[in-house]
């Protein structure tokens, strides 16, 4: 573990997915999920309070995916929860694939 990982901050990673965005796009993007949350920035960590589930979202950046012409950013994205509750959690996530789904095709 080094620094910059959740754990070594005392946080439970309960789900993480690797995205085809930078974080800047995660940022500009989040309103939508959370919007009127309560969300903190700071640096790489996100905190959004909801009336009944604290999430703190982790951002790393990671090597772009690189398909012939075409270049992808690539970022992880980790999620901890308080309480650990399943049923907030599955809400939580159900609602950020929503938000964050990519049309195609």
């Amino acid at each position: 573990m080094t620094d910059n990982d959740p754990q070594s901050k005392g946080f439970s990673i309960f789900h993480t997915k690797e995205m085809g965005l930078d974080p800047e796009l995660f940022l500009f993007t989040l309103p939508r999920l959370v919007s009127p949350s309560i969300t903190t920035i700071n640096g790489d960590q996100i905190t959004i309070k909801e009336s009944e589930l604290t999430t703190h979202i982790f951002l790393r950046p990671l090597s772009p995916r690189v398909l012939g012409p075409l270049t992808i950013p690539r970022t992880e994205v980790s999620f901890s929860f308080s309480p650990e509750d399943p049923d907030l959690i599955t809400d939580f996530i159900r609602r950020f694939d929503f938000h964050f789904r990519r049309g195609g095709g």
